[in-house]
């Protein structure tokens, strides 16, 4: 009789296992007082002592939409550093430019 490998298995059955392992190890470490991260609807989230989930920004806030005078600012700050004169298409081997 022939073993099976788990390459031999379909991959949504792979998934699948990977997937209840993860949880019932996620679920047994909160139960053990334990604080676990995960990834839920695109948003970090922690689970910590008694299955309560803590939803967490995926990244820090900023301070909004840039005014008028830092954009101006910064261009200005900008300026000098951009290249002047002809600006030159890049091309490749084959001939192909970036038109």
């Amino acid at each position: 009789m022939k073993r099976k490998h788990v390459v031999d298995l379909p991959p949504e059955t792979i998934f699948r296992v990977v997937q209840d392992v993860t949880r019932k190890a996620a679920a047994n470490a909160v139960a053990a007082g334990r604080v676990v991260a995960g990834w839920e609807d695109g948003k970090l989230v922690e689970y910590g002592p008694g299955a309560r989930p803590t939803v967490k920004a995926g990244y820090p806030a900023d301070d909004g939409p840039l005014s008028a005078d830092a954009i101006a600012a910064i261009r200005n700050v900008a300026e000098p550093l951009l290249p002047k004169g002809k600006v030159r298409r890049r091309r490749t081997l084959s001939g192909a430019s970036d038109d």
